[in-house]
C-alpha cells in the first residue's frame, strides 16, 4: 500500500476499529472546522490582495 489513498482507506479503518465510529465522525466534523477556517482566512488575503496592490509602498 504505497498509493495515498490506499493508506487513508487503512488508517480510517484500524481508526474505527479502535475507537469506533464516533471518533471518526467527530475526526470527520474537526476537518471540516479547519477547512472552514483555511477558506475564511483565504478570504482575507483575497479581500486585502486588491488594496495592497495598488497602495504606495
Amino acid at each position: 500500500m504505497t498509493d495515498r489513498a490506499d493508506q487513508v482507506e487503512a488508517f480510517a479503518s484500524v481508526f474505527a476499529e479502535c475507537f469506533g465510529i464516533r471518533a471518526v465522525e467527530v475526526a470527520e466534523r474537526q476537518r471540516e472546522q479547519a477547512r472552514g477556517t483555511v477558506r475564511a482566512r483565504w478570504q482575507q488575503i483575497v479581500e486585502v490582495l486588491p488594496v495592497a496592490a495598488f497602495s504606495p509602498a
